[in-house]
């Protein structure tokens, strides 16, 4: 039934599977993130992202590889799950801006996925990550500083390195 053609059941159902939880119902979410409608889709995500464990982390890598439109979503799916693979991964898109462009999507700008990196990576935590937007901020010319200083991105580097 997660295929059924009526939007109101398969939402019914990514609410049911979110309030089941566990790695099964992840699953499944995940397999509702390919859904042709954007409402399931992003929903799909952010249930998963709620009931995943870090060990899901290699299934929101794939999810926002596949569907650029979700890396948002992922991302911040991932800085909630933390653990190795998503710190890893979350450090890789920050460094280096071809990965990282290769996420931007349908209606998500490089600064919003930026942001959404330099976030999940605060919410990881640990010495990697808050090295990795250190070396970020750090590789910002002074006129970028300058001149991007009221920058959603700069304001969340500011918000978590102080």
């Amino acid at each position: 039934r997660i295929n059924d053609k009526d939007i109101r059941v398969r939402r019914e159902i990514v609410r049911s599977l979110e309030k089941i939880g566990g790695e099964d119902t992840c699953d499944l979410l995940i397999v509702m993130a390919d859904d042709r409608d954007t409402e399931i889709s992003e929903s799909a995500v952010i249930a998963a992202g709620i009931v995943a464990r870090p060990e899901s982390a290699p299934l929101f890598i794939d999810v926002a590889r596949r569907h650029p439109s979700l890396s948002v979503r992922c991302v911040f799916a991932l800085g909630r799950l933390g653990g190795q693979e998503a710190s890893a991964f979350l450090i890789k898109l920050l460094g280096c801006e071809d990965e990282l462009s290769r996420l931007v999507g349908e209606g998500i700008s490089r600064d919003e996925l930026h942001v959404a990196v330099i976030k999940a990576l605060g919410n990881v935590g640990g010495e990697d990550a808050i090295k990795s937007i250190q070396q970020y901020r750090d590789s910002m010319s002074r006129t970028q500083k300058l001149f991007l200083k009221t920058s959603p991105v700069n304001k969340a580097i500011k918000e978590l390195l102080g």
